[in-house]
């Protein structure tokens, strides 16, 4: 057996795992389109071969999704599964680069790949730097931002899991975080009732927050050209036209005989 290098096998495994999280999350959709629009026409041959009035053409349509919504659900089931199971060895060897995946399958709905996904999460996160700012979108941002803030943000009390979420959190921001984050942080500062925890955990963060936020848009900012004065065109420097002193009078070396 040829020998794979661990950070190919990585890769490979990055590649299967996604792959896995997009087949769970769109293939309950992709199933329920097909076979709605093949419940439908069965059902309406089936009543025009009976000859059922039109009235009655629901009734097998009818039955037909609802052995389909169970059909799909057992499918969509037997996907998130597969691809639950991919993202927990997943997870057992993921690095930074990994993080955004990590994210993504954190919309499972099995519990216990749940946890193990945000215990490596906040595993990783801290050691995030503003190298891999771009491995993180939108997308995975508000993930960081959303997860557990529901039963936080005016929670008297902050619960384990929170807390060292939260916490992994902040300290991933000043180097991968944007305007969006720097909103969500300020709203958080200025929201009465909020967790203590969590309000001292934002104005901590705020001031690299605010720090990297101005580098960005300082780096968006394109230099521009001033605005040359317009001249007229013969004003421009031109060459000076030819002679016309005839050949003779020109200057000529001198002729040593």
């Amino acid at each position: 057996m040829d020998y794979v290098p661990a950070e190919e096998e990585r890769k490979k495994l990055t590649s299967r795992t996604t792959r896995s999280i997009r087949n769970a999350n769109g293939f309950f959709t992709a199933w329920m389109c097909l076979f709605t629009a093949t419940a439908f026409a069965f059902a309406v041959v089936i009543a025009r071969q009976k000859g059922l009035p039109e009235k009655t053409i629901p009734y097998p349509l009818l039955a037909c999704l609802t052995g389909e919504v169970f059909a799909g659900i057992l499918v969509w089931e037997r996907s998130n599964r597969k691809a639950g199971r991919e993202s927990k060895r997943f997870a057992e060897t993921a690095k930074i680069e990994q993080l955004p995946t990590l994210l993504e399958a954190m919309s499972f709905p099995c519990q216990d790949h749940v946890e193990l996904l945000r215990t490596k999460i906040t595993e990783l996160l801290p050691l995030v730097r503003e190298e891999h700012a771009e491995l993180f979108k939108s997308q995975h941002r508000r993930i960081l931002r959303t997860n557990y803030l529901v039963s936080t943000l005016n929670a008297e009390v902050m619960s384990p899991h929170p807390k060292v979420w939260f916490t992994a959190v902040f300290q991933a921001l000043p180097y991968i975080g944007t305007q969006e984050e720097l909103d969500w942080v300020k709203g958080i500062l200025e929201q009465k009732n909020v967790n203590p925890e969590l309000k001292e955990m934002a104005y901590q963060c705020l001031p690299a927050l605010e720090a990297r936020v101005v580098r960005l848009s300082n780096r968006n900012t394109l230099l521009r050209a001033s605005s040359a004065e317009a001249h007229p065109p013969e004003t421009l420097l031109r060459p000076a036209p030819a002679t016309q002193d005839p050949a003779e009078l020109l200057l000529r070396p001198e002729n040593h005989d």
